[in-house]
């Protein structure tokens, strides 16, 4: 009886682990096209979306089926790359990216926190001399937040 007690709860439960499992696609995409662009709430009614390499440009609304609710006028970007932008995250499954001209990308993806940091710029020690023993190092430039559980 124990023994197929220990064989059900190792069938349950045996996937479960505290490693963090990161998203292969977000470590090898060009984010290159996609510079200065911001996209958060994705999983809300309202998905908000600002491209930062314009200033003051102003924040676009879309709802959930992918339709502009608002948008300020002679806006940098046309309708249908705006909704490029976001299928595109969307099919990433991203919640949150911000791209500041190729320097550090972050991201967040099904609750992992992904930056990347170009290593041509200088702020990597600002932001990691505090920071460095949250994340974990996995190539190509990315970190990713390293999740402990109690």
């Amino acid at each position: 009886m124990k023994i197929w007690t220990f064989l059900i709860v190792l069938l349950l439960f045996g996937n479960c682990s505290s490693k963090v499992r990161y998203n292969h696609k977000i470590i090898n995409y060009d984010y290159r096209n996609f510079d200065g662009v911001l996209i958060y709430n994705r999983d809300s009614e309202v998905i908000i979306f600002e491209l930062f390499r314009a200033k003051e440009s102003g924040l676009v609304f879309v709802n959930s089926n992918l339709k502009i609710i608002k948008k300020p006028r002679n806006y940098i970007l046309k309708d249908k790359e705006i909704i490029k932008l976001l299928k595109t995250y969307k099919r990433l499954n991203l919640s949150y990216c911000r791209i500041d001209y190729d320097k550090i990308i972050r991201v967040i993806c099904n609750g992992i926190d992904y930056i990347r940091i170009n290593k041509n710029h200088n702020d990597k020690v600002y932001l990691f001399d505090e920071h460095k023993h949250e994340y974990k190092y996995i190539g190509n430039d990315w970190y990713v937040k390293n999740i402990t559980y109690n």
